[in-house]
């Protein structure tokens, strides 16, 4: 019986997080897609510690895309998201769309050349070289300081970008246009017509 009772306080906790989790996510959705009923998630007061991880990676990202729209709110908004963003990546380390939205929140609060972001950036291909969500954003922004990258990361780019053109035959012209224009775009072309991954 002590058993049972385990178990159904467990799976009762397990709904708990994991309706906290889906609701923080379709926030996020409804704030992406420009819809409304998403605010009181950017607001809330409640602690990141007191958040699943996951919930606290999605409130993070939606303060920090708050944080680009509200220049006058920023400051506070950018100081939460690192919070959130901070616990995420506390409680699973090495988690590449945390370590992606890290590299984003860095950018943000200290500016795309600032070593803390490139150390973001590198820090997320090191968790995870392919990112499929991801990918458009984290090839864009590796592109514009392309100038700053070191080899090792430079190489991931065209990888992800080479392996992101490969993935479908919608995908192939995107891929390339993420890079079109930058120093990137001819070490991915020769990639592409080499046939190699």
């Amino acid at each position: 019986m002590t058993v049972l009772a385990a178990c159904l306080v467990f799976a009762g906790r397990m709904l708990a997080v994991e309706y906290d989790v889906m609701r923080t996510k379709a926030a996020s959705v409804r704030q992406a897609g420009g819809l409304s009923g998403y605010q009181d998630v950017i607001d809330s007061n409640r602690p990141s510690e007191a958040l699943p991880p996951r919930s606290a990676l999605f409130r993070g990202i939606m303060r920090a895309h708050a944080a680009a729209a509200e220049p006058g709110k920023a400051a506070a908004l950018l100081r939460l998201a690192t919070a959130d963003m901070g616990h995420a990546l506390a409680a699973r380390p090495a988690w590449g769309e945390a370590e992606v939205s890290a590299t984003y929140l860095a950018m943000l609060r200290d500016g795309p050349e600032a070593a803390c972001t490139l150390d973001a950036l590198r820090r997320s291909y090191s968790a995870a070289p392919f990112l499929r969500g991801s990918a458009p954003w984290r090839i864009r922004y590796a592109a514009s300081v392309w100038r700053l990258l070191d080899p090792a990361i430079r190489s991931r780019v065209v990888d992800e970008t080479v392996w992101l053109a490969r993935a479908t035959d919608h995908t192939y012209g995107y891929a390339r246009g993420l890079v079109a224009q930058t120093p990137a775009a001819p070490l991915v072309d020769a990639r592409l017509r080499a046939g190699t991954d």
